[in-house]
């Protein structure tokens, strides 16, 4: 089971989050029907988001969009406090390759508002790399992250990540400087992701504060197409109605359609007059 784990580490003076995310990953890939070079990026953005999202709460959600050229892509992931996820990769079929030129959009809104957007340049990097300068510029945090995505012929075979993070100086709880903090943690490796995977880091128990499972689901619904169909105004579902004698609309993330009679449009069209 995919799961998504916070936790202490370092004598309670550093946060951690330890993603797998490798059921989620092959999920998006299926559903896309996504080649091994999109899977993987569509797995790395997915693990990014996740490690992002380790702290939201309440109806907060992390929103990471990823624009590349040569060759072009867009790959968006977005997750939510509850550990339910969704994503997409396009186009479908891309070169397998862990270096990126383009764009990191990153976003954190609530069911009200958005909250934040920031964007980082990626420049031959890592989507690792790229998430870690992010982080720092952002948030202004010392921290470290790891992503591992491993693909086979048969596509995703692995999709983890960790995020390590000194916490504030603060006298009323233990605390690491700076300096401490980089000799302790900067230079993890793979073989400290897996440890972390299975509940140790450098030798210390990670302390668990709670684990969520993550599940790959979409945000669309009935009701969502409604009010989408209902804002491009009645003259245009007149058209639709009259000409088309229907519609149908269909999710770019999970490939649901839902499809509307002329009867139903009928209705709708007097719902919004």
């Amino acid at each position: 089971m995919d799961t998504s784990t916070r936790g202490l580490v370092g004598g309670d003076a550093v946060r951690i989050v330890v993603i797998d995310a490798t059921e989620v990953s092959l999920q998006t890939a299926e559903i896309h029907e996504l080649g091994l070079g999109a899977s993987r990026i569509a797995a790395e953005l997915s693990v990014a988001a996740l490690l992002m999202g380790g702290h939201i709460k309440g109806e907060e959600r992390i929103t990471l969009q990823l624009q590349t050229a040569n060759p072009e892509a867009s790959v968006f992931a977005e997750v939510d406090s509850l550990g339910t996820i969704r994503g997409r990769a396009m186009p479908k079929n891309l070169p397998v390759t862990t270096q990126h030129t383009g764009m990191l959009l990153a976003i954190k809104s609530d069911a009200k508002a958005e909250l934040y957007r920031g964007v980082t340049e990626v420049s031959g990097q890592t989507l690792q790399s790229a998430l870690a300068s992010h982080m720092h510029d952002s948030q202004q945090v010392q921290g470290n992250v790891l992503i591992d995505v491993v693909i086979g012929e048969g596509g995703i075979e692995r999709a983890v990540g960790l995020l390590v993070e000194r916490l504030a100086s603060d006298p009323e709880r233990p605390s690491l400087t700076p300096s401490e903090f980089a000799a302790a943690y900067n230079d993890l490796t793979v073989d400290d992701l897996n440890d972390a995977v299975n509940g140790t880091l450098r030798g210390e128990s990670i302390r668990v504060l709670d684990q969520l499972p993550l599940m790959w689901m979409c945000r669309c619904s009935r009701q969502k197409v409604d009010d989408m169909l209902l804002s491009v105004g009645v003259d245009a579902l007149q058209l639709m109605h009259d000409e088309d004698e229907g519609a149908e609309v269909t999710c770019h993330f999970c490939g649901e359609a839902q499809v509307y009679s002329q009867e139903q449009l009928a209705d709708l069209i007097q719902s919004g007059k």
